[in-house]
């Protein structure tokens, strides 16, 4: 058992004998009546509450610190200090104006990524890549913020439980020192989580407070990877810019020594971008196929990129229409013939034709209303049945009379589907004898050849003229195809539309483009280019510029493409427009009537999507078109200025996920702010947060006193000590809060009677 001990110093108290590390030595308690007398002449010498050791001389000249003079009761405000006043406005305010930015800087992405308006300085932000510095900077803001006021609110919980629900005695000092300290809620959490194990409400609140103080803290320390985590690289519309583009030649002679026929034989180097204007009319009419007015700018940029990525242009650009027609030719005279090419190599099978074309609903023509033509085409005599490609020529024709002073300058074009008679290939001829009989000659054996096309018959049907043999087989159909060979020249346009990612590459096969090409937002099939090489709308597509008044006052000054020179490089004898099996079973076979591979897929991939030659053969006409004009772009020496806007790959918000969570941990710490500033103001009197001597002084009480003095006497004293005297002592049970008494306005720790929830 602990014993008493007399008083042997009026002045103060005497520390024990032996130190707190020996358990075996018995502990000194002072008894109640000798503490009265103690600090009785304690505070007649020194001032309220001074435990003097005997060694230390006073100073009578110290004042004493008057009680009286201080305020009762101060506002609550008053006892969160300064500094705590000011970390709880400051922090706030520069919360709400860190996650203001941040919203703006969010916002604005959304609207860039919707292809609306944008703020200037959102603008000036994004395109200077100062975006993700900007999230940096307020990521930095909020977790300083969030670090200084969590410190603050761990603070006004410790006064709070330290006034209400109460601490164990080993937990006094801790919580008395951690109210001036706002050293963040990490310190006292274990304590406060202990405590909740004895049930008691205001403990529990307390602790769930406090813990989410501490959950708060630490999540604000990933605010900007969280921040972060939302951005990503976004091509949207760029700032409008002035840009010098090479547009046209100023007199022809510089493209009249490159052949035009090679543009046929060769690779095109993309599937360039396209901007084109709503279609126009097409005729209507049973014996026609028209697609309508297809006016089309070339987008006049050399570099794929700088065409991927526009969005908006307005200047002069060049204006085509490659509209087509395709009408059912009336034949005059007709034979299916054979030229000998060589004896080396197999006939051609031959189609030569007189015949007229009926343009008056083309042209509009008030005197002559048919076209009178002639033609030697080619014809496909050998290729694979199974196949779904048409087995079709395109044809050179010679106007008799000339269309091309009309409103759309049509080059006229004949084509020619072969059909099953005509699929039996031509030998070629073998020392003078028959491939099959020795006794027949090679010339009895080719009239033997043609003998079932003699007598033929041509029957129009449609668009279409079909051509019977006596038997009534059909060997052939045939149409007409007018086809515009001349651009309009140069015209102030604009143009909008969406980036693509990238053009279709370097020989892509055509049945990847052409959906994205030809399908229309209806489902069905027309000329136009949309989701796969983006969707650019031509409009004002009729402002003509000076070069294009001048042409129109004084007739054609320049050709700036020499197109016409290009179209009209076609074989005289024509092209076959087939690949797949064609000659398969004719040995050697002559390759001069094949056009690139590419060309034919592309055309034939038309013609199966839409089952219409004049929209295919517009689409090749315009892919050639295209071929010719960035040929030659980097030689051009007209230079016209253009606004324009493209797109641009930048760092920004695409979604709103991190931003939201961290808007959330915001949210939730205001909340818990809120309900520990209220709680602080309702439930606590005596403490003062950030007053280092308060926190200290309040511990000094009767149920600390022989304790302090042994902990003064070196730095031997350690919690475990404390948490051995205390169990020594019989302080371990229950709980210790500060109690201010109103008879002398004193705070001092004391034992808690009863069990407060």
């Amino acid at each position: 058992m602990s014993r008493y001990e007399a008083v042997r110093n009026s002045d103060g108290v005497s520390p024990p004998e032996t130190p707190l590390s020996e358990p075996d030595n018995p502990v000194s308690i002072i008894d109640t009546e000798t503490l009265h007398e103690a600090m009785e002449t304690a505070n007649s010498s020194v001032g309220p509450k001074s435990f003097v050791n005997t060694d230390m001389d006073l100073d009578s000249s110290i004042s004493r610190i008057d009680t009286k003079s201080r305020s009762p009761g101060q506002r609550w405000w008053r006892r969160l200090g300064y500094m705590g006043l000011s970390v709880l406005i400051a922090g706030t305010a520069c919360i709400l104006i860190s996650c203001s930015f941040l919203i703006y800087l969010w916002s604005g992405a959304s609207r860039a990524r919707h292809r609306q308006q944008r703020p200037q300085l959102w603008n000036g932000i994004i395109f200077r890549e100062w975006s993700i510095s900007m999230v940096t900077i307020c990521s930095a803001t909020l977790r300083v913020a969030l670090s200084f006021q969590t410190g603050v609110m761990a603070a006004a919980i410790a006064a709070i439980i330290l006034e209400t629900c109460g601490v164990r005695f080993c937990d006094i000092a801790l919580f008395s020192l951690h109210r001036s300290s706002s050293s963040g809620p990490s310190a006292i959490l274990p304590s406060v989580m202990k405590q909740c194990r004895a049930n008691r409400l205001s403990s529990i609140a307390c602790c769930l407070v406090l813990f989410m103080t501490f959950v708060i803290a630490l999540a604000s320390t990933f605010t900007s990877t969280i921040l972060l985590s939302d951005f990503a690289i976004y091509k949207i519309s760029g700032l409008n810019a002035t840009r010098n583009i090479p547009m046209a030649f100023n007199n022809t002679a510089q493209s009249r020594d490159f052949k035009g026929i090679s543009f046929w034989h060769s690779l095109p180097l993309a599937h360039w971008r396209f901007a084109r204007a709503e279609r126009g009319k097409s005729i209507s009419s049973d014996d026609v196929i028209d697609t309508g007015d297809l006016y089309r700018a070339t987008i006049p940029f050399y570099e794929a990129d700088d065409r991927a990525s526009l969005e908006f242009y307005r200047g002069p650009a060049m204006v085509t229409n490659s509209r087509t027609a395709c009408v059912g030719p009336t034949f005059q005279s007709f034979k299916i013939d054979y030229y000998p090419v060589s004896d080396l190599s197999s006939p051609e099978l031959i189609l030569r034709a007189e015949f007229q074309a009926y343009i008056d609903k083309l042209f509009d023509m008030r005197e002559e209303k048919y076209l009178p033509m002639t033609a030697e085409c080619k014809l496909i005599n050998d290729w694979d049945g199974g196949s779904s490609e048409w087995p079709l020529t395109m044809c050179r024709i010679i106007p008799q009379v000339s269309p091309y002073q009309k409103i759309y300058d049509f080059y006229p074009r004949l084509l020619v589907t072969s059909k099953g008679p005509l699929n039996i290939p031509l030998q070629m001829r073998r020392e003078g004898r028959s491939p099959f009989d020795e006794e027949q000659s090679y010339e009895e054996y080719l009239k033997e050849y043609l003998a079932p096309f003699a007598k033929l018959k041509a029957k129009k049907n449609g668009p279409w003229t079909k051509v019977v043999n006596d038997d009534g087989y059909e060997v052939l159909e045939a149409t007409v195809c007018f086809t515009r060979q001349i651009p309009e020249i140069m015209y102030n346009v604009t143009i909008m539309g969406q980036a693509v990612s990238t053009e279709s590459g370097y020989g892509e096969s055509a049945d990847k483009v052409l959906p994205g090409r030809l399908q229309q937002t209806d489902g069905s099939y027309g000329p136009y280019r949309s989701s796969d090489v983006g969707d650019l709308h031509l409009y004002d597509y009729r402002n003509l510029t000076k070069y294009a008044a001048e042409e129109h006052e004084h007739g054609v000054r320049y050709d700036p493409y020499g197109f016409a020179d290009v179209l009209d490089s076609i074989e005289l004898s024509g092209w076959t427009l087939r690949l797949s099996g064609v000659g398969d079973h004719t040995p050697r076979l002559p390759r001069t009537w094949f056009i690139h591979p590419d060309h034919t897929n592309f055309f034939q991939e038309v013609l199966k999507r839409t089952n219409n030659p004049a929209l295919a053969l517009s689409e090749l006409t315009y892919r050639i078109y295209q071929m010719y004009f960035y040929y030659w772009q980097p030689n051009y020496d007209i230079i016209e200025q253009a606004n324009t806007v493209n797109a641009v790959a930048v760092q920004l918000p695409r979604r709103w996920t991190g931003l939201i969570i961290v808007l959330l941990i915001i949210f939730v710490h205001f909340i818990t702010l809120t309900i520990t500033v209220i709680s602080f103001a309702l439930h606590t009197e005596s403490s003062m947060l950030g007053e280092p001597w308060q926190a200290v002084s309040q511990v000094l009480s009767p149920e600390t006193e022989g304790l302090i003095p042994e902990g003064a006497k070196g730095a031997s004293m350690a919690d475990r000590h404390v948490k051995e005297w205390a169990k020594s002592t019989g302080r371990n049970v229950g709980f210790y809060s500060v109690i201010q008494h109103r008879e002398d306005q004193e705070a001092k720790i004391q034992k808690r009677q009863t069990c407060g929830k």
